[in-house]
């Protein structure tokens, strides 16, 4: 709610509260009571719950409550304090979903990468079962932004994020790094199935087109346990792993236009 009509707002409901209380003598003021009750429940960080806290404060200090009220106070009271618990519950649900996120492309960000590699670590440790860590970056991304601009940029970055999440399982975690870094988590994957993975995620990105030719990444792999146990070291070794594939890649093309010369 913007500031001047939540400032309208209270002057309104104050206005009310005012009229009550001049048309209803001393007990005026718990008869809008249930009202500021139920619109705190609508909103209760706007002025709906202050509105309703200052109403007891000052309705308590004229007169006791009609006995209606009374009699309805508690179970009222513990209704409107679930339906409280619930929206903030949600709110809060829904604050840990965004913090978990990268806000360009959807997928997860580092911060949900460290919680699910440290699960899938115990996990897979319990269960004595392999699994795979993808990293890569795209190869000339840098390119697309200087010739294009951060806004095609940008696009090519959520495409990727959408032909990866296409093309990896339901129970993979795919994860912007930051940057033109990407990184795909696939539970129960061995070697062979880590190769398998690669190619696909390579077709899928070759689809995308940047600027005049479909997109290319290094890529580098770890598996658990073979390359580490722990979360960082797995990283660590897919990184390693990735930057080699950069060098090779760079060393070739330059050997290739010799020979097309």
């Amino acid at each position: 709610m913007p500031p001047v009509t939540r400032i309208l707002t209270t002057c309104l409901l104050a206005g009310v509260a005012a009229a009550l209380a001049l048309g209803a003598g001393d007990q005026g003021f718990w008869l809008c009571l249930p009202f500021a009750l139920l619109a705190a429940t609508i909103e209760p960080r706007g002025p709906w719950a202050l509105v309703a806290a200052g109403v007891v404060m000052v309705g308590a200090g004229f007169a006791s409550p009609p006995a209606p009220l009374a009699v309805l106070a508690a179970p009222a009271s513990a209704g409107i304090l679930i339906v409280l618990r619930g929206r903030l519950q949600r709110e809060r649900d829904a604050m840990r979903r965004f913090a978990l996120r990268d806000p360009l492309t959807g997928l997860g960000n580092r911060r949900m990468l460290d919680e699910r590699l440290r699960y899938e670590v115990t996990r897979h440790r319990r269960q004595n079962l392999p699994f795979t860590v993808l990293v890569f970056d795209l190869d000339g991304f840098k390119a697309v932004n200087d010739r294009f601009g951060h806004d095609a940029g940008d696009e090519v970055l959520r495409e990727v994020a959408d032909a990866l999440t296409d093309v990896v399982r339901e129970q993979d975690t795919v994860v912007r790094l930051g940057g033109d870094e990407f990184c795909v988590l696939a539970p129960q994957t061995d070697a062979p199935g880590a190769d398998h993975l690669e190619e696909r995620v390579h077709r899928s990105l070759a689809r995308i087109s940047a600027g005049v030719t479909g997109v290319r990444a290094s890529m580098g792999a770890a598996i658990y346990p073979i390359d580490g146990e722990e979360p960082d070291r797995l990283l660590a070794v897919a990184d390693a792993a990735a930057l080699e594939r950069k060098r090779e890649s760079r060393t070739r093309r330059p050997r290739a236009r010799a020979r097309a010369a």
